[in-house]
């Protein structure tokens, strides 16, 4: 079986004759280059990685191009994840999954304080709610989108009303804690929408992975700002 490596800009074929240059892209991660790849091959594949970005990219990429033979993700020595019967368990929330993953934290966006992946994930899908996140991975969001995604944080990630304004929910958890802190608060609604901004600006870029150029938006309109020649968060 071939091995197939990325190094900076490049990815590299090995075999034990020789070293062939791949196509090449303009991928900026490793993450999104890799399930490229994967998505041009007609040979059933292992990618080994331990990678949660990578796990996520892979899901949604099967889930939309439906490809015929098998994607394995080897996780540990003999541990592979089937990414076919993982789509086929879970369905839709495949559609929004980098969305999700993007909204509730990931390498690029903010660690929301004792939320988690899998509370949030078990009560959208019982509550029926992945329409909230289906406006993430757009290269623009509208005001009602994000909205929408307003409402999946407040409703979905913390414990407020369909009915209630951020402040409300907000004085609600913090009359409700034994400890008083706003850590575990559900953040201020600016804060809120920059977050959303990073996270569909993520969600978008990775929404690209399987094609070979990815039109990267401008980050200082997406919840970033330039200071002394860095991104920082706004």
């Amino acid at each position: 079986m071939p091995l197939i490596i990325t190094e900076t800009c490049n990815t590299w074929l090995v075999s034990p004759e020789d070293f062939t240059l791949l196509e090449t892209c303009n991928h900026h991660e490793a993450d999104t280059r890799v399930v490229r790849h994967v998505s041009l091959s007609d040979k059933p594949v292992v990618i080994v990685a331990a990678d949660t970005d990578i796990f996520v990219l892979l899901i949604y990429a099967f889930h939309k191009s439906r490809p015929s033979e098998k994607w394995f993700m080897k996780i540990e020595k003999k541990r592979y994840l089937d990414t076919g019967d993982i789509c086929k368990t879970y369905g839709e929330i495949c559609d929004v999954l980098t969305g999700y993953h993007s909204v509730t934290v990931c390498d690029t966006t903010s660690y929301p304080y004792e939320v988690g992946k899998v509370k949030p994930l078990k009560k959208m899908t019982t509550q029926g709610k992945c329409n909230l996140l289906a406006p993430l991975e757009k290269q623009r969001l509208s005001k009602q989108d994000a909205e929408k995604i307003l409402s999946f944080m407040q409703t979905i990630m913390y414990p407020g009303k369909q009915d209630e304004d951020f402040v409300e929910t907000r004085i609600c958890m913090y009359e409700q804690q034994k400890n008083k802190s706003s850590l575990t608060l559900l953040p201020d609604k600016h804060s809120a929408v920059e977050h959303v901004k990073r996270s569909n600006l993520q969600a978008y870029i990775w929404k690209q992975c399987v094609i070979k150029d990815i039109n990267y938006p401008n980050p200082e309109e997406c919840g970033w700002q330039v200071e002394e020649n860095s991104l920082v968060l706004v």
